[in-house]
Order: structure tokens, then sequence, then C-alpha cells
């Protein structure tokens, strides 16, 4: 009875041995596997080492024959030698920018290009150029500028403690024993007037420091 029950149902289905020995047509094109994170972790790899390379001359200052010599050894050398004058000249711009924003103080473009063809007038003048003057000092354009603003956020803030009289003027001419060619009076009188302008600016500038530094609260975490 039961063997006719086997032959009515068909076939007898295959053991499990011989189902497993069957391989699916995908098994011959599986390629090794590469993780997500090995992926992003050689991609970072790469990454770093590119950024190294393009940004070495922020770490490395030069090398000799194959050692280096770092920015911050240099950084550490300056610092030595000129680090004190370096850091008060940076907080005196700071307490002058801040006391010409309290006085409403502003320095145009136009007023900047004005004084910058002032002076490369007169470096031309003398056959020079003004690049190659500054070259000569280690300055950029951007440093003059940062100087000419200075200068003028200084002459707006002290105002009338920097007017030069007529009398003022002869008085210098006289007492440095000038000679004023006939007909050039007028261009050596504004000449002195330009000196004794300078002259003032210095000691009120250095006055105006002096009292912004007593008024301000000056932390230094740095001892030069």
């Amino acid at each position: 009875m039961e063997e006719n029950q086997m032959s009515a149902g068909g076939e007898q289905p295959q053991n499990q041995s011989d189902q497993s020995s069957v391989q699916s047509p995908k098994d011959d094109n599986k390629k090794p596997f590469v993780s997500r994170k090995g992926l992003i972790i050689a991609l970072a790899i790469v990454a770093v080492g590119l950024l190294a390379y393009y940004l070495r001359g922020v770490f490395i200052a030069a090398t000799v024959n194959g050692s280096p010599i770092s920015r911050l050894a240099v950084i550490r050398e300056l610092e030595k030698s000129a680090g004190k004058s370096v850091l008060d000249d940076m907080i005196t711009r700071k307490l002058i920018d801040e006391e010409a924003k309290k006085k409403s103080v502003v320095v145009g473009e136009d007023e900047i290009a004005v004084e910058i063809k002032s002076v490369e007038e007169e470096i031309q003048a003398q056959g020079g150029t003004l690049d190659e003057v500054l070259t000569s000092q280690n300055l950029t354009r951007d440093d003059l500028k940062r100087q000419i603003i200075v200068k003028k956020q200084l002459e707006k803030i002290l105002g009338d403690k920097l007017q030069v009289s007529d009398e003022e003027a002869q008085k210098f001419i006289a007492e440095n024993e000038i000679t004023v060619p006939v007909g050039q009076e007028v261009a050596y009188n504004e000449q002195a007037r330009a000196q004794l302008k300078q002259q003032k600016l210095n000691t009120e500038a250095m006055a105006l420091v002096e009292s912004l530094k007593k008024e301000s609260k000056i932390n230094y975490f740095v001892k030069y």
C-alpha cells in the first residue's frame, strides 16, 4: 500500500546533501568583500597625506639634508628676539582701533589711496619704487595700508592738538637756520608745517596710548 502511494506521488525529493551540492549561478561571480569602514579609513589616510603635502609649509619652514626645521621653532626664536615689541605694537593698534570706534572715526578707502599715492610719488622722485622699498623692509602693501589706517585714525582722534600755526612754522625755520630761496617761501612753510605736525603726532600719540593703557584692562599670558 505504501509503495503504491509513493509511486502515485511521483519522484521522491532529493535529500539535503544533494541540494547543498547544487551551486547558485551567482556564486561564480562573487567579489572580495570590502567593508564601508575600511574604505572610509583608506580614503581618510589618502586625504591626510595629500593635505600634509600641500600644507607642508604651514608646519615645516625648511629642511636641511632631509632634516626638518619646524615653523614653530622659527616662531619661538622670533619671539625671543622681538616678541615683546611685536606684542606691544599689536596691543597699541588694538587700543587705537577701539578708541577710533568709540569716537566714530572712519578711514575711507579714498583717503588710504591718496596717502599711498603720495608715498609712491615721493619714492619715485628719489629714483626708487614703492615695491622695492617695501621689499627691503620686509613689508607688503597690506602692511603699508594698515600703517596708514592707524596714522589717519590718530590724526582724526587727536584733531586740534595737531594744528600748526604760521608762527610755529616760521619759528621752526628760524631755529633750524633754514635758508629759504626767494619765491619758495610757501613751499618751505608747508614743509615746516608738515614736520611740526608729525612731531606733534608722535608726541600726542604716545600720550594717548599711555592714557588708554592705564584705562584698559590688559592681561598678559606670555612674558618676554
